[in-house]
């Protein structure tokens, strides 16, 4: 089994890690999305993107072996150092509904309909 040569792994590996870093650190500030939707769009980004970048270096070096496959770990990887390094808390919106009671309406409004049913009948 042939190794990579350091050549694949510089021009493979750093544009994917540095770009996946950049990426990660924008989705993990994102503070309206949930945990699972970082984590979820992280992982999409990462894989499409590291096939984006090894098919534009497809057309500049031989991939070799395994090109493709470390574009996409590397830009993965990168995602999520980048995540983790600018995590943002989760925003936490809650409803903060209020019930007003007026006792004084509510009396009045209960006779109004006790009458109406009594002039009714």
């Amino acid at each position: 089994m042939q190794g990579l040569d350091y050549w694949q792994l510089i021009v493979y590996a750093l544009p994917g890690i540095f770009l996946g870093i950049m990426l990660g650190y924008l989705i993990g500030g994102t503070r309206s999305l949930r945990l699972i939707d970082r984590i979820g769009l992280g992982l999409v980004v990462g894989v499409i993107g590291g096939i984006i970048i090894s098919l534009m270096l497809v057309a500049i070096v031989d991939p070799g072996d395994y090109g493709i496959l470390l574009a996409i770990i590397a830009n993965t990887a990168g995602i999520i150092f980048g995540e983790i390094i600018n995590w943002a808390p989760i925003q936490k919106t809650s409803k903060k509904s209020h019930i007003l009671f007026d006792p004084e309406e509510e009396e009045k409004e209960f006779e109004r309909q006790l009458k109406s049913f009594m002039d009714s009948e």
